[in-house]
C-alpha cells in the first residue's frame, strides 16, 4: 500500500548535523541490542505506535495523524489544511461533497518500510489495516480555518484502539499532551512521514529527528526539524517523564523551495507548528477534556 500525500515541492532541511532516521531501522536496532537502547529510543518506539496515517479515500489525499484522547474517546489529531482551505467558510479541498467527513486511520503505519524491509505484501497488509474515523461534530473543531492557530482537526475513531496491543506486543496507548514548556531553543523531536526522506530512503517509512523548538507566542511553535511539503501533522514532541508528549503539530515550511540553512539565533527562518495551547484553549471553551 502506498499512502497518498500532498506533493513534495517545498522543503526546508537544515544543515545542522541532525538528520531524520527511519523508525523501522530503530526498531530493528533496539530488538537486536535491547541493553543498548536509551530511554529516548524506547519512548520514540512507543510514540510510533501512536502516530499513523489518515487517508481520505474519496479525496485521494492523506497525511500524518496522531492518536490522542479527547473527552474520553480515541481521536486522530491532524492538520485542518489537509482538508480545508484557509478561508472562514472552511471550503473543502481535494474533495467533493462530504468526502472529508469520513477517513481511514492506519495506526500501524510505522511498521511499513517500502524502502527496505517489508517487500512481502501479505505482511504489509497486516500492518495496513485501516479504521474508520469520523469528522467531529461536537465542537472539538473550529468553524473555520484562517491560519496557523486554527490548523488542527479532530476525527474520532469509531472503535477505540488505545487499549489494544500493538504489533510489537506493547499496549498502544495514546500520545499525552505535554506540559507547556516555552522559550527559545529547547530540545524537541519530530515523528511522522516526510516525502523527501521517503525519496532518499527508497520508499515510504516513518522517520524521526531530534531538533530545536521555540515558543515565543502561544499562537505558534517554530522548529528546526527537517520537513517537506507533505509532512504536515507530524508529531512535534518533547521528552517528559520518560515519554514523548505532544507539543505541536507540524504545519508549514517557511524557507523558499530548495533552500537549506543553519538555524539562526532567532527563529526567523525556522519551520512552523501549531502548538497545543490553541487546541487546549478551544476545547476548554467547549467543555471538552483531554487525557
Amino acid at each position: 500500500m502506498v499512502f497518498l500525500s500532498a506533493s513534495a515541492g517545498q522543503a526546508a532541511y537544515f544543515t545542522d548535523g541532525r538528520d531524520r532516521e527511519a523508525i523501522p531501522e530503530l526498531r530493528e536496532r533496539v530488538a537486536g541490542d535491547p541493553s543498548g537502547a536509551s530511554d529516548l529510543d524506547r519512548a520514540i518506539l512507543r510514540a510510533a505506535n501512536r502516530v499513523g496515517w489518515v487517508q481520505w479515500n474519496k479525496c485521494r489525499h492523506g497525511g500524518n495523524g496522531v492518536l490522542v484522547r479527547i473527552d474520553g474517546r480515541d481521536a486522530v489529531l491532524t492538520s485542518a489544511h489537509q482538508v480545508f482551505n484557509a478561508r472562514g467558510r472552511g471550503d473543502l479541498i481535494n474533495c467533493q461533497g462530504q468526502g472529508a467527513a469520513v477517513a481511514r486511520f492506519y495506526p500501524n503505519a510505522s511498521y511499513i518500510d517500502l524502502g527496505q524491509t517489508f517487500r512481502n505484501r501479505a505482511l504489509e497488509a497486516r500492518f495496513s489495516v485501516g479504521l474508520r474515523a469520523q469528522l467531529d461534530a461536537s465542537g472539538a473543531n473550529k468553524s473555520g480555518f484562517f491560519g496557523v492557530a486554527d490548523d488542527f482537526l479532530v476525527m474520532y475513531l469509531e472503535t477505540d484502539i488505545s487499549d489494544d496491543t500493538a504489533p510489537d506486543g506493547q499496549i498502544r496507548g495514546a500520545v499525552p499532551f505535554a506540559d507547556l514548556v516555552t522559550g527559545h531553543g529547547f530540545d524537541g523531536l519530530i515523528l511522522g512521514f516526510d516525502p523527501r526522506f521517503d525519496k532518499a530512503h527508497g520508499g515510504q517509512a516513518m522517520s524521526y529527528q531530534s531538533c530545536l523548538f521555540s515558543v515565543l507566542t502561544p499562537l505558534r511553535l517554530d522548529h528546526t526539524c527537517d520537513v517537506t511539503k507533505g509532512s504536515s501533522s507530524s508529531l512535534l514532541a518533547v521528552f517528559q517523564e520518560g515519554e514523548l508528549r505532544l507539543r505541536a503539530l507540524n504545519t508549514a515550511v517557511r524557507l523558499p523551495v530548495g533552500t537549506t540553512a543553519r538555524p539562526d539565533a532567532l527563529p526567523t527562518n525556522w519551520n512552523i507548528g501549531t502548538p497545543i495551547e490553541v487546541m487546549l484553549r478551544h476545547w476548554h471553551f467547549r467543555g471538552l477534556t483531554v487525557d
